[in-house]
């Protein structure tokens, strides 16, 4: 059975990232300097293009990520529903 894979280019995966030399002191030192977040255990995001959004949509878009992380992490039988899903499907979600 093959490891389940999304694709989006805003997601780093840390396995990823270390078969092409990066180590976890550098992918650590990034996320310090600010140029990666920690979305999910073994993935980051880029944060260069979430610098643009207003607050609101930068949480967001953070959430997003966070989902297809956690839905790319583990298990290939998910579902993805409710705030999870709206936010996939790029539905504005309650503040709050």
């Amino acid at each position: 059975m093959s490891e389940p894979t999304i694709e989006d280019p805003n997601l780093v995966r840390r396995r990823d990232a270390l078969q092409i030399g990066e180590l976890d002191r550098q992918l650590a030192t990034r996320v310090k300097a600010g140029q990666l977040r920690r979305l999910y255990r073994g993935f980051y995001t880029f944060t260069s293009d979430l610098e643009q959004l207003d607050t609101y949509a930068r949480e967001q878009e953070i959430y997003r990520r966070q989902v297809l992380a956690a839905a790319d992490n583990g298990e290939q039988d998910k579902a993805i529903s409710h705030w999870s899903a709206a936010a996939l499907h790029g539905l504005p979600l309650l503040d709050g």
